[in-house]
């Protein structure tokens, strides 16, 4: 997996626009020879992740309350985590957006 962020929101390289937010495309969106291409490019920060990278949720996160999310819209969720001041990618899924907010609000990560 490949996280880029863009300097300037809309700059163009390997065929695509990039954001200003963190955007994360999946292992194989690139050839090799991009990858190079957008690593040397000023403009751009890339960072490379496993592509099996996962947010596992400390124990103190009960399983229970995730059905109080589920029920949400992406766009009440997004409405939360702003409300929680956390960022979060402009293309995160219901489930990752989910995971964010009970990873902020688990009972005793205050500790």
């Amino acid at each position: 997996m490949i996280e880029i962020k863009s300097i300037q929101e809309g700059f163009r390289r390997c065929g695509m626009a990039h954001s200003e937010t963190v955007t994360r495309y999946p292992g194989g969106t690139f050839t090799d020879e991009q990858l190079s291409e957008l690593k040397a490019e000023p403009m751009l920060m890339v960072r490379d992740l496993p592509d099996e990278e996962t947010i596992s949720l400390p124990e103190c996160v009960d399983e229970e309350d995730r059905q109080v999310f589920e029920g949400q819209t992406v766009k009440d969720l997004k409405a939360s985590l702003d409300q929680l001041g956390m960022e979060y990618s402009k293309t995160a899924k219901k489930e990752e957006l989910i995971d964010l907010i009970m990873l902020n609000t688990a009972r005793g990560s205050e500790e």
